[in-house]
């Protein structure tokens, strides 16, 4: 049972790293993408 729980809680972190990894570089690239619209390169 407590394993169980143990190998839940570990999948779900990694879910969450990978989705806020994911979220983050999107955040990234739409600053960029805003940037290079303000300067004139988008």
């Amino acid at each position: 049972m407590l394993a169980a729980i143990a190998w839940l809680i570990a999948t779900l972190e990694l879910w969450l790293s990978k989705i806020s990894q994911v979220f983050l570089l999107s955040l990234e690239q739409k600053q960029l993408d805003f940037a290079n619209a303000r300067l004139g390169f988008g």
